[in-house]
């Protein structure tokens, strides 16, 4: 139920974060977003089950944060920057929701989940 809560909670952020900043999930009609948010959801559950079955205080938590902060951030960064610079200026949200915030979330992940088998590593080798 949590791995449900944790992941409908990050979409949730970004989605209501777009909505505040007048901008949308599937604003280009061509593009298959249910194949890469599919995609992105399977990338994050390793690190949402890794997070709630290690039991370290606020694993969790600290998994929904990363998963959110860093792109919301870059939200913020891209509408209120100046112009999109470039010889073609386009949109503050152009490739926001396609490409940006996609592998924004897909670094993080990586790092989380480097990170957990850091601290996995750890907890072993001080058992031992």
């Amino acid at each position: 139920m949590r791995v449900i809560i944790g992941c409908s909670l990050i979409f949730l952020t970004y989605y209501l974060m777009g909505l505040i900043l007048d901008s949308s999930f599937f604003e280009e009609p061509d593009y298959s977003y249910l194949i890469e948010y599919l995609v992105l959801a399977l990338i994050g559950l390793p690190n949402c089950i890794l997070s709630l079955r290690m039991k370290i205080r606020n694993l969790y938590l600290k998994w929904i944060l990363y998963s959110t902060v860093p792109g919301l951030l870059f939200m913020l960064f891209a509408r209120f920057q100046e112009s999109s610079g470039g010889f073609i200026s386009f949109s503050w949200d152009w490739g926001l929701w396609e490409l940006f915030l996609p592998a924004i979330y897909t670094v993080v992940q990586i790092i989380f989940i480097l990170y957990i088998l850091a601290i996995r590593n750890e907890k072993k080798t001080k058992e031992s």
